[in-house]
């Protein structure tokens, strides 16, 4: 279809435009003015020829009225205001030498390397001459250029006969009084008065005989004779019904179609129908008023009409303003109504089309001429070749636009396959189109373009123009021309345009050797007439297609030939040959040759074929004048063809149903020719475009195999309304493809519009759906949206037909017995997205709607109790904010704290920041505010069962419940009346905002409104400590860090209370187990001490500058050292055996993690390592190494410590195994017991960025902590992050974190080697620290100490002998779940917290020589790079002294004695 493009171009002129006229080819337009004759060559354009007239001739004819061209381009005639006629004889003057245009080089020092821009054709002069004159009797109201006669109606009603030299041909004058009009079937009778013969408009259509006439009253006519001569005597009239304010008409011939122009700014198509032998309408040129206003009085009447010259689309100018085109059957190309440019308000007195429609000749009130450029679609002379293709192909005057596929689809996704997404590949992941200029070089001679086909695959395209063609590759970006440039002027494309496989397929008039012709040409060879393969035909060729290895050609003659394409196996010029299967004569549907629009071979059935058969036949569609006729070839009789080409010349004989008339008003049409077996019925349908009617798709059913009837239809029409001019169908993806026209106003050139075309598309599943439905064909509607369920527009598409639905039955004033909403409901219930769908269309469609949809959906409470049990808690928050609008404001508050338990156990931090921030914005003037919208009773279902219905009517709620009523699991025991917070609702979760409509609320007082807002904060505070407390029962860290990096509570203050309640440790080894899971950090490595060389006795997380050095080589954090030197420990080789997860232990071997991927990296990496800084700590990863600096100043974690988990929430979720091995089962002596925990692969090449986020959680968590001096929790992080110093220190400081780590040491043992290195460490620092302590003077005082027992107290023997204990002396384990009373109180406020230790153990008295000690024994520890844990953690007496006094030989005894019982093994 025809799009403007590009700026227009404008003529300068001395004066207003009377009228444009091209001649018979289009390519000189006489331009009329009042006092001369301008004659223009399009194709630059130049001006050829001016003839102004004198002023003597002016006063004495008259000014110029009309002119018309001589159908041989020889002649013109201007016919003056006084009735007089000037003939002029127009030759050209070809052998002129002064060529009136050419391009030449004027220097002749410099040779031009490229002729790229340089126009080879040369424009020559043309002479006119007088031709003689003659003045007619009466005043001339019309003028035509008839056969080779001017045909001149005047006002007096008759119809004269002129000669081109001026004679008068009485004979054949006919007078429009005598003439009989039908104004009803067969009811001829004359019904002119004196006022009504006037004539001001002629036309005429030569396919019909007929004359179409305008007259002065507005009344239209057709007039009709029984032969060519029209002489007066067999002349009839035929009255166009309802036409009463006609202004002018035009003729589309091919189609047969008659325009007519009325007053009121309105267009009307007729066509004749033979039967009755009267013009029907067909259709409207008609503006909407709701894009178009007032269009009437903005425009005015119709001034000119003028169909293309392919007929395929119309233009109409008005007479105040605008021009618009329309397709051939009434759909809106465009308009200049709406642009915004001051030249659309210019008066427009004539207008006419370029060659092939490419320029529109606009004519106005001002001293020049516009030349608006169009691009239109190559299926308008080609349409064949483009009913297969899946692309967009506009065709312009020197170039083309190729829409590869669209970004919505591709054709790799099938159903069941997962969505791809947009590529670049293809250049179809945007708007704009891929630009092919054609080279001069061929342009020059042969311009402009006529035809153009691009293949199958969209990487080759086929230009021809004038003479010949050419072949672009828009992988190479090169073009393809005939080498031999006398071949390429010898023959000229008329029969369509094509590819099939490699070859390049041309119907073509032969010029050197008179004759009609096939040609093949080889994509792959040189283009040349040796390599062609060419088939000799016995009339010109009008159309070609080709479906599998058959090929139709249409002929002149209304004859249609099947060929059959062959590859020929032995070598061959051509490597190709046709031989022709079939001669069908199809005359007998065909009113003229020219009518056929296009003929298409396809493999289109009605009937179904029998399953033993396999060979399917083939089918023909031909649409004539707009009405599409399909014949079917017996199906026996295709069965009987042979494949190969017979031996004999003789045509083999199959027969033909008869002719079926699909459609009518048929523009174009869309079918293909593979079928997808997972899609059948939207591979299989015919997709036709008709116009301002819409598309029709004729779509086939498949009815179950146990109920095939003979007598049920095979296949259904079904018309759909779409909203974009059709220019190409995605069956695989149900989308249309089209185009639009847009215009854009350049700084530039503020007075001229901009044109340009973009890409639209629209989906067509929901119409489909729509219509089976309402004809109760439910069975095929579920199986074609289940065959597109995996189309990524899927849940739109169900929204969309939700709300076409509802606004349908909503909006309608009349009772609707059959309700097709329930359906409709019913239908997208058998989806999963049924919930979605519902709720983004009722959030989508207006709020008096609200309760006609969910009388019939259900109640949205419900809806949103049904979204939190499946888990669709966005779609949950969609429901809410219906609630809101719905309900009262405190309904909405409870769903949403419902939904905000939701959240946080489902791990959506946003969605819980978002509704906290909504349940912080609630007002509490509007909690008994009545809602905006409300469900009436009487519109809801009482019974809830119901199918599809909704629950009992909406129960209202007191305002004095309390939430904690209904949340008691959540929010703990009741609380007393007076804490109970009032519950109201202001806004919606991001940025909605409602004010009840016709109610003004008593507004509360600042004070009342601070004070509730205080209340609302400390309400969500308690859901947040609540949660919180749970996270840290269950040692879920890391959704606790995710916690505090996205919502905001009162961390200090929890953490200070729960210390030594919820983040007190248990379980040591499941705790440090589940931190392993819960973080999906991987399990250390067991490096045997053999295989490792000694290090220094210093411990390699020790650093003179205060830096934790963490080792993380390929991931593995095994530490090994030999320790014989300081501590006398001896390490014990064990064999290592692959360890197998624990009994009981739940771990997912495939655990979903959010990663934060690539995006840290991009961000952060410098070089090979990766530096992050934070507050008051820096990070810096290289190497496999990382060097934490801290500063213990932070109380939570600050912005850029956040990002670490708010990263990992933004990012896609990826699948990540735990690389937990199960157990070898090696059977080797040394090894007596199974490793359940130990090896592991560590984290692979490709999952550096996972390690360091992972490792940056860690250490945020520890951190946090840390610094709120929860020490349990600390002890476990430095343990997975394999921080020795901050373990040696905790267990120095307090018996129940050295008895954590004997019970760690001995898990270890058991179920996981890797740890037992690094236990090993930490086994010597503190024996180490312990020596050195002891190496002080002893400063203990004896007395008091006698009754001590020995186990407790190791420190009388240590102070007064200096002997150690020996390493088999008992010494007695206290359970580890052994904790001061004071642990279990929970009405402890945070001062009693704070003294715990001192106030509810029984302590020992220091003196002051063991207070001296206790400071000297923790400055000579050893120095560490973390941070002192200050404030620290209040020991009792007795924990510092067994923190003083156990000696190295009580650790290796403790060890001997779990050996002894199964135990680990101390190395």
């Amino acid at each position: 279809m025809y799009f403007p493009v590009r700026w227009p171009r404008y003529l300068s002129l001395e004066g207003p435009v009377i009228q444009i006229c091209a001649d018979y080819h289009r390519t000189l337009f006489a331009v009329l003015q009042p006092d001369c004759l301008t004659i223009w060559v399009e194709k630059h354009p130049l001006l050829l020829w001016c003839h102004r007239r004198s002023l003597a001739s002016l006063s004495a004819y008259g000014p110029n009225v009309r002119v018309v061209w001589r159908r041989d381009s020889s002649a013109l005639a201007i016919v003056t205001g006084r009735d007089h006629v000037f003939f002029h004889q127009v030759e050209g003057d070809a052998f002129s030498s002064n060529p009136i245009y050419e391009q030449r080089d004027i220097d002749r020092h410099f040779k031009r390397d490229s002729s790229e821009l340089y126009i080879k054709d040369k424009v020559y002069p043309i002479v006119l001459s007088s031709g003689g004159e003659c003045t007619l009797p009466c005043k001339v109201s019309a003028l035509l250029s008839f056969r080779d006669e001017l045909l001149v109606a005047q006002e007096d009603g008759r119809i004269l006969r002129l000669a081109w030299d001026g004679q008068i041909q009485d004979d054949l004058t006919i007078d429009l009084k005598e003439v009989k009009f039908a104004s009803e079937v067969y009811t001829w009778r004359s019904s002119f008065t004196n006022e009504t013969y006037e004539v001001v408009d002629v036309q005429y259509l030569p396919l019909i005989g007929s004359l179409s006439i305008v007259f002065a009253n507005g009344r239209a006519g057709v007039i009709m004779a029984t032969t060519n001569r029209f002489s007066p005597g067999e002349v009839k009239g035929v009255w166009i019904m309802d036409v009463t304010k006609a202004t002018c008409t035009a003729v589309n011939h091919r189609y047969r179609l008659i325009a007519y122009g009325l007053s009121d700014s309105e267009g009307v198509v007729y066509y004749l129908d033979e039967v009755t032998v009267t013009f029907v309408l067909s259709h409207k040129l008609m503006l909407s008023d709701k894009d178009f206003p007032d269009v009437s009085k903005v425009a005015g009447a119709v001034k000119c009409i003028q169909w293309t010259p392919d007929n395929t689309a119309v233009a109409v100018a008005w007479e105040n303003c605008g021009v618009a085109v329309w397709s051939v059957f009434g759909s809106l190309i465009f308009c200049s109504l709406n642009w915004e440019s001051p030249y659309c308000r210019i008066q427009i007195r004539a207008m006419e089309w370029g060659f092939d429609g490419y320029n529109l000749w606009l004519g106005s009130d001002k001293e020049d001429i516009c030349l608006l450029g169009f691009m239109k679609a190559a299926a308008t002379l080609n349409p064949a070749p483009q009913c297969d293709q899946q692309k967009i192909l506009l065709q312009g005057a020197t170039s083309v636009l190729i829409s590869s596929k669209d970004a919505l689809a591709k054709t790799s996704n099938e159903p069941g396959s997962p969505w791809t997404g947009p590529s670049l590949e293809n250049h179809s992941a945007n708007k704009h189109w891929i630009h092919v200029p054609i080279p001069s070089t061929y342009l020059g001679l042969n311009g402009p373009v006529r035809y153009s086909c691009i293949d199958r695959d969209g990487s080759n395209l086929c230009v021809a123009g004038k003479y010949g063609f050419c072949i672009y590759s828009l992988q190479s970006k090169k073009w393809k021309f005939f080498g031999n440039e006398t071949q390429e002027q010898d023959f000229i494309i008329a029969g369509g345009l094509l590819w099939w496989s490699e070859y390049v397929v041309c119907g073509c008039v032969n010029l050197k050797d008179p004759s009609d012709e096939i040609r093949m040409y080889p994509r792959d060879e040189k283009l040349d007439n040796s390599n062609a393969y060419i088939q000799k035909c016995d009339a010109q060729v009008l159309h070609l297609s080709t479906c599998e290895d058959k090929m139709l050609a249409f002929m002149s003659n209304s004859h249609i030939n099947i060929y059959l394409m062959q590859r020929l196996t032995l070598p061959s010029e051509a490597g190709i040959q046709l031989v022709r299967l079939e001669n069908i004569d199809v005359s007998s549907l065909l009113p003229h040759c020219l009518c056929v629009i296009s003929a298409t071979l396809t493999n289109l059935s009605v009937s179904t074929i029998p399953a033993y058969i396999q060979k399917r036949p083939e089918s023909i569609l031909l649409n004539v004048c707009g009405r599409l006729y399909l014949l079917q070839q017996d199906v026996f009789a295709a069965a009987r063809r042979p494949s190969v080409a017979p031996p004999s010349a003789e045509l083999s004989e199959c027969a033909y149903s008869n002719p079926i008339v699909l459609a009518s008003s048929v523009e174009n049409m869309w079918i293909s020719c593979t079928s997808n077996p997972k899609m059948p019925h939207l591979t299989q349908a015919l997709y036709i475009a008709c116009g301002a009617a819409g598309m029709q798709i004729w779509l086939p059913l498949f009815p179950a195999a146990d109920k095939q009837h003979n007598f049920m239809s095979k296949r259904i029409m079904l018309a759909i309304k779409i909203h974009i001019y059709p220019l190409a169908v995605l069956f695989n993806e149900v989308i249309v493809l089209g185009a639009e026209s847009d215009v854009s106003i350049q700084s530039l050139f503020p007075r001229f519009p901009h044109c340009v075309v973009s890409k639209s598309s629209q989906v067509y599943l929901h119409p489909i759906i729509n219509k089976l439905l309402v004809r109760n064909l439910g069975s095929h509607a579920w199986q074609i949206a289940n065959s597109c369920s995996h189309l990524p527009y899927f849940n739109h598409s169900l929204e969309l037909l939700l709300h076409e639905v509802l606004e349908e039955e909503a909006n309608s004033s009349n009772p609707i017995p059959d309700a097709l909403l329930p359906r409709v409901i019913d239908f997208i219930r058998e989806f999963p997205v049924f919930l979605t769908t519902v709720v983004q269309c009722a959030r989508k469609t207006e709020l008096a709607l609200w309760p006609h949809l969910f009388a019939a959906v259900g109640n949205p409470k419900d809806l949103f109790q049904e979204c939190i049990l499946q888990g669709q808690l966005e779609t949950a928050t969609s429901y809410l904010l219906v609630l809101q609008n719905l309900e009262v404001a405190l309904v909405s508050r409870q769903h949403a704290t419902i939904l905000l338990g939701s959240a946080l156990d489902a791990g959506k931090w946003q969605l819980a920041k978002d509704i906290i921030r909504f349940l912080k914005a609630i007002d509490p003037a509007d909690v008994e505010s009545p809602p905006r919208a409300s469900l009436l009773p009487s519109l809801l279902p009482a019974n809830k069962g119901t199918k599809g219905g909704p629950g009992p009517s909406v129960v209202p709620v007191k305002p004095d419940e309390d939430i904690t009523l209904m949340m008691a699991s959540m929010m703990g025991p009741p609380q007393s009346q007076n804490s109970r917070q009032r519950l109201s609702s202001k806004s919606d979760i991001s940025s909605m905002e409602h004010k009840t409509p016709n109610t003004q609320p008593k507004l509360p007082t600042s004070t009342s409104r601070d004070d509730s807002d205080v209340m609302n904060e400390a309400f969500i505070d308690v859901i947040l400590m609540r949660f919180s407390r749970k996270l840290l029962q269950a040692g879920q860290l890391r959704k606790f860090g995710h916690l505090v990096a996205y919502l905001d509570f009162p961390l200090a203050t929890f953490l200070s209370k729960e210390r030594f309640k919820a983040a007190r440790v248990e379980d040591y080894p499941l705790a440090l187990k589940n931190l392993h899971r819960d973080f999906e950090f991987p399990y250390p490595s067991y490096v045997p001490s053999s295989d490792v060389s000694s290090t220094s006795s210093e411990s390699p997380t020790n650093s003179p500058s205060g830096v934790v050095n963490l080792m993380l080589n390929g991931g593995q954090a095994a530490r090994s050292s030999s320790m014989a030197s300081d501590s006398g420990i001896t390490s014990i080789d064990v064999p290592f055996q692959t360890p197998s997860l624990a009994e009981g232990d739940v771990m997912d071997t495939t655990v979903k993690k959010h990663t934060m991927g690539g995006t840290m990296n991009a961000e952060n990496r410098n070089g090979d390592g990766l530096t992050d800084q934070h507050n008051g700590e820096s990070i810096t990863l290289s190497g496999g190494q990382v060097y934490v600096v801290r500063n213990t100043d932070c109380d939570s974690l600050c912005v850029s410590e956040t990002g670490s988990w708010q990263l990992e929430q933004q990012d896609t979720v990826s699948t990540m195994a735990v690389n937990v091995c199960s157990a070898s089962g090696n059977n080797s002596p040394n090894n007596t017991e199974d490793r359940k925990f130990g090896a592991s692969d560590g984290w692979n090449s490709g999952r550096a960025s996972e390690r360091d986020l992972v490792i940056r959680q860690l250490l945020h968590v520890s951190e946090l902590l840390t610094t709120h001096e929860c020490s349990d929790w600390t002890l476990l992080c430095a343990v997975i992050l394999n921080q020795p110093t901050i373990v040696v220190r905790l267990a120095l400081r307090s018996t129940v974190h050295r008895q954590a780590v004997q019970t760690l040491d001995h898990w270890a043992h058991k179920e996981c080697a890797g740890y037992r290195p690094f236990f090993q460490n930490v086994f010597a620092q503190i024996n180490r620290s312990l020596k050195q302590s002891l190496q002080l003077p002893p400063l203990l005082k004896g007395s008091g100490l006698s009754n001590e027992p020995v186990g407790s107290l190791v420190e009388r023997e240590t102070g007064i002998s200096g002997a150690v204990a020996p390493v088999g002396a008992p010494v007695p384990e206290t359970p580890l779940k052994q904790r001061p009373p004071s642990a279990d109180s929970n009405e402890s406020d945070l001062a009693k917290e704070d003294s715990f230790d001192v106030n509810r153990c029984k302590l020992q008295p220091l003196d002051h020589e063991e207070e001296v000690r206790l400071e000297a024994t923790a400055s000579l520890s050893h120095s560490t790079s973390q941070p002192n844990l200050s404030p620290r953690r209040t020991m009792a007496n007795h924990e510092m002294l067994e923190d003083l006094s156990r000696p190295v030989e009580s650790f290796r005894r403790d060890s001997d004695d779990d050996e002894g019982d199964g135990g680990c093994i101390l190395q």
